[in-house]
């Protein structure tokens, strides 16, 4: 699902004067050749423009990067304008931080995050013209330097916003005092883009808290984790309830989540259920992404 937000532009014209500012950002690649085509495919198609006038998609919704240290790689950015008129979009990229319940938070323009990605990705082209009906693919390239920088992960948010032209507002005639106000919809996506060297020095997420409780129709998993490395933690959370003795084993998946280097992540949880009386070993497990390891934490219950 595409991460999806609207915003309202307010502007404002009197008699006296206005003003209209306006910049192009630099591409310091040279772009490739734009593609498109059609959409002219479907159920029943019979070669006419299958147009459904269902609005605008981008995808993927998250791109994932392994760039090596020094080099470069480049993912496609396809955005399908499925209308029945031509749309402009905007692309660019707003590096963020994230607190420790996944809370984000913007770094003010023209400022870089500690982890910010930045600073090393370019869209080519970074203006996109769409025909009613046409899809493109746009060339989203990572460069990351020979650094040691490049060898731990990084991040940003690739935003793309739909580009609207302002039309002049004129007052009336009969008076010079009046102001015209005018408001302009429009809307963009914010597209998740991860950097993760394939050659980190150090992959580790540790638990650093759990608690497992329960009531007549709920089971409750308190955890907090930390990423210890330098790699990104994609992580896959849950959790095993062992019957001493009956030897049955209940498995629930948790979450799956991201966890920045740096950075803890908690969670409160709920599993549904009732857990029958008896004596229970409840093991939480993480799988943080290593070849090597799971990280486990163990808790034992005696339900009356």
């Amino acid at each position: 699902m595409n991460n999806k937000y609207i915003t309202v532009l307010l502007v404002a014209f009197s008699l006296s004067a206005f003003s209209q500012q306006k910049g192009d950002s630099l591409q310091k690649s040279k772009p490739e050749p734009e593609k498109y085509s059609n959409i002219r495919t479907g159920p029943g198609t019979t070669g006419t423009d299958t147009i459904t006038n269902t609005g605008v998609a981008v995808a993927p919704s998250t791109m994932y990067f392994r760039t090596k240290p020094g080099k470069s790689q480049t993912i496609y950015l396809t955005i399908t304008n499925d209308q029945r008129h031509p749309e402009k979009f905007k692309i660019s990229f707003l590096d963020y931080t994230m607190d420790n319940q996944g809370k984000t938070k913007e770094v003010p323009l023209g400022q870089f995050a500690d982890y910010g990605l930045s600073k090393y990705i370019l869209a080519a082209p970074s203006v996109v013209d769409l025909r009613a009906g046409e899809k493109k693919k746009i060339a989203i390239t990572v460069s990351m330097p020979e650094t040691d920088e490049a060898y731990r992960a990084s991040w940003t948010m690739m935003m793309v916003d739909r580009l609207n032209e302002r039309k002049y507002l004129v007052p009336d005639k009969n008076s010079d005092k009046e102001m015209q106000m005018g408001v302009i919809p429009t809307y963009g996506f914010g597209i998740h883009v991860y950097q993760n060297p394939p050659n980190v020095k150090i992959n580790k997420v540790e638990i650093t808290r759990f608690n497992f409780t329960y009531n007549d129709t709920s089971k409750f998993v308190s955890l907090t984790v930390k990423n210890t490395g330098d790699g990104m933690g994609f992580c896959k959370s849950y959790v095993e309830i062992n019957n001493l003795k009956t030897g049955k084993v209940e498995k629930d998946l948790l979450k799956q989540f991201v966890v920045f280097p740096g950075l803890q992540r908690s969670f409160e949880l709920v599993v549904p259920g009732k857990i029958e009386k008896g004596k229970y070993s409840v093991l939480l497990v993480l799988d943080f992404g290593s070849k090597e390891q799971l990280e486990t934490a163990e808790q034992e219950i005696t339900v009356q």
